[in-house]
């Protein structure tokens, strides 16, 4: 059923959406039985969108958003005012967005969970509550969803009640290199937008070019960042930085962070891998510089008790070991490296559902790479459109379904020369290409399954 709802909502995506019911059409003004008109006999919009900035902080944003939404796709002009400024009015046509101290937003929120939401209709109020504010922004999202654009109308029978996070989440970061961002999405919605947007912070890396989500055992949930020379450690909880250093291997593309405390990070210029020791009194001091050409990708196999470095052509596994005295050693596992059949490996990423695999992209394709038997595959066997070139970040859920992007070439404000794209491609089971996934958001370099495991 998920992937049904997923299907209809991609191929839906920045569109106008279809009628959820049947009925015949009526006229601009007039409310039919099952359904309230956005818009007046003359074509204005009818509804006022109402918010309280002080309590819900974060959501103005949003707002203008759907403002902008029902603007485009129904016509008419949409005010989004503050509750304070406005009189109450219970004939008034109005969308109730969070805490507005009105009956029906109170009445709605009534023992909400943080990471609930719920939009329902109530007399001439289309009401959103959310426990937080992103759990408000989802509301808004399933409002935009829901609403029948062709009849430029709202269904008075709209009652939702969810929560997000749950198991249909297919949470995804990526790297905006417009806004130097890490953002989290959930696209279960398919939408890659302010209403599907979990987590965002701004690092100082510069034109971000590797991360991964990982679990730290002192500081729990933490993002790992490399752009430049800059890498970074940062809290998911608090955003607080954790480490930084200037020192990177340069124009990092890759970095990792070990189980035993060591963050390794790879680079395509300086052409090696800079090692450092978090439980040292000096854990920005680089302690171990080891040659690697065009270092792209860095990936710890727990299973094996190795870390995976990928350029060029070389997929090395390297035996790491984090001494007494401080210092690191790295030692490359010759049973376990491979040289791939073609050069210019590019994003390595594990193969949730499979820890025997690894998924790589080259400058032409996609592959699985299988650590047992020592052979490449095609990762999306039988998919048109998945072995195109250039694919920059890839990644499969654990439910199967499955992400890559590709840059398309466009303008990207001066950063990475063109290397990124404004848009993620969804399958869901590794079936068939449901289709992409648009954001306005910015520009992004890489995608990432956001899951903190190894594999």
């Amino acid at each position: 059923m998920k992937k049904i709802i997923a299907l209809i909502l991609v191929l839906a995506s920045m569109l106008a959406l279809c009628a959820c019911g049947g009925g015949s059409r009526k006229k601009n003004g007039s409310d039919s039985g099952s359904d309230i008109s956005l818009l007046d006999k003359e074509g204005k919009s009818r509804f006022t969108i109402v918010i309280n900035t002080k309590a819900d902080k974060k959501i103005k944003d949003v707002a203008v958003l759907l403002a902008n939404d029902l603007r485009k796709k129904a016509g008419g002009i949409y005010r989004v005012a503050n509750a304070s400024s406005i009189d109450e009015d219970k004939n008034a046509y109005e969308f109730l967005l969070g805490s507005t101290g009105r009956e029906e937003s109170k009445a709605l929120a009534e023992g909400i969970a943080e990471n609930e939401y719920r939009v329902k209709v109530i007399g001439r109020k289309v009401v959103v509550v959310g426990g937080s504010d992103i759990a408000l922004s989802r509301g808004i999202g399933e409002l935009i969803a829901a609403i029948n654009y062709e009849k430029k109308s709202v269904p008075k029978s709209l009652n939702i009640v969810k929560t997000f996070g749950g198991g249909d989440a297919l949470l995804v970061g990526m790297a905006n290199q417009t806004t130097n961002c890490i953002e989290v999405y959930d696209i279960s919605s398919g939408n890659m937008n302010l209403t599907s947007l979990l987590w965002s912070n701004k690092t100082t890396c510069g034109a971000i070019s590797g991360f991964k989500l990982r679990n730290h055992p002192t500081y729990g949930d933490v993002v790992i960042v490399v752009g430049g020379a800059n890498a970074e450690m940062v809290s998911y909880e608090t955003k607080e930085v954790l480490w930084k250093t200037s020192n990177s291997s340069e124009n990092s593309h890759s970095i990792e962070l070990l189980p035993n405390g060591v963050i390794v990070t790879g680079g395509t210029v300086g052409h090696d891998l800079h090692f450092y020791n978090l439980n040292s009194d000096t854990p920005t001091e680089v302690v171990l510089e080891v040659p690697f050409r065009d270092a792209h990708g860095l990936l710890w196999d727990p299973k094996n008790e190795v870390l995976w470095a990928a350029g060029e052509d070389q997929l090395t596994a390297f035996e790491v070991t984090l001494n007494a005295d401080g210092t690191v050693t790295a030692v490359k596992n010759e049973e376990l490296s491979y040289v791939t059949p073609q050069r210019g490996l590019h994003d390595l990423q594990p193969y949730y559902g499979n820890d025997d695999w690894l998924i790589i992209s080259t400058s032409s394709h996609v592959y699985i790479y299988d650590k047992v038997n020592k052979t490449v595959k095609d990762a999306y066997e039988g998919v048109a459109g998945a072995t195109t070139d250039h694919v920059k970040g890839v990644g499969r859920f654990l439910n199967g379904d499955q992400i890559y992007m590709f840059y398309d070439g466009g303008n990207d404000n001066g950063q990475g020369g063109g290397w990124n794209t404004t848009y993620l491609t969804y399958i869901p089971d590794g079936a068939k290409i449901i289709g992409t996934i648009p954001s306005n958001m910015g520009r992004f370099y890489k995608c990432r399954v956001w899951y903190s495991n190894y594999q």
